[in-house]
């Protein structure tokens, strides 16, 4: 409904940290691990958070800083103005050509989301956040040599963490389909969805961390 993509982004955000309770953290895995995608194109409802400059192309130590300064950014705003803050509200469609982000109906933010298709052969790693659940992050790589490299982190605030666990599927679901095309013609591939959940991949981080 308008009422629900009209959300003030900042509550958004206040809800998106991961749980601390064992018995919370099983539901949510249970929740992941029933998410799948049948077909493609997969159509959501965002709102894009904004952009970063990366020094690499794959990982998730690379998008997590920039992570963190977007949404620093936007509660910093909120508080200094003390009113909503609107974000671009769009619509991300995920297909076997890539991700095609479209201006939604009701949206109020204009020339800010990268409007238009991102192709496929420019992403190089999707993931959905292990500390803001709402959030899926994407590096695209517009050029890529020995001497240059122009990377960037996106950022997107899905209406719930489902919507953002489904999204990250849908892209790998499509990174899929991509390498079996490139495979029939002999070539290799080098991008990445990481398609654990984020409660697992948070767990994963802090054991190493402790080890």
């Amino acid at each position: 409904s308008k009422k629900s993509v009209r959300k003030n982004p900042l509550q958004l955000l206040k809800k998106l940290t991961k749980f601390d309770k064992p018995k919370q953290k099983h539901a949510y895995r249970s929740e992941f691990a029933a998410v799948v995608v049948d077909k493609l194109p997969q159509v959501f409802v965002a709102k894009y958070l904004g952009h970063r400059q990366v020094g690499g192309v794959c990982g998730l130590h690379h998008v997590r800083k920039p992570v963190d300064e977007m949404v620093t950014a936007i509660r910093s705003k909120v508080e200094e103005e003390k009113s909503k803050l609107e974000l671009p509200l769009v619509y991300v469609v995920i297909s076997a050509k890539g991700i095609d982000v479209r201006e939604h109906t009701s949206n109020t933010v204009k020339g800010v989301a990268p409007m238009g298709l991102i192709p496929i052969d420019f992403i190089s790693y999707g993931v959905q956040d292990i500390k803001y659940w709402r959030v899926f992050t994407c590096i695209v790589v517009r050029e890529l040599s020995s001497r240059s490299r122009v990377a960037t982190c996106h950022a997107f605030l899905c209406d719930s963490a489902h919507s953002c666990r489904k999204l990250a599927v849908s892209l790998g679901a499509a990174f899929s389909i991509y390498a079996k095309q490139l495979s029939a013609d002999g070539k290799s591939h080098n991008f990445q969805v990481e398609l654990r959940p984020p409660d697992e991949l948070a767990d994963k981080l802090n054991s190493e961390f402790e080890a």
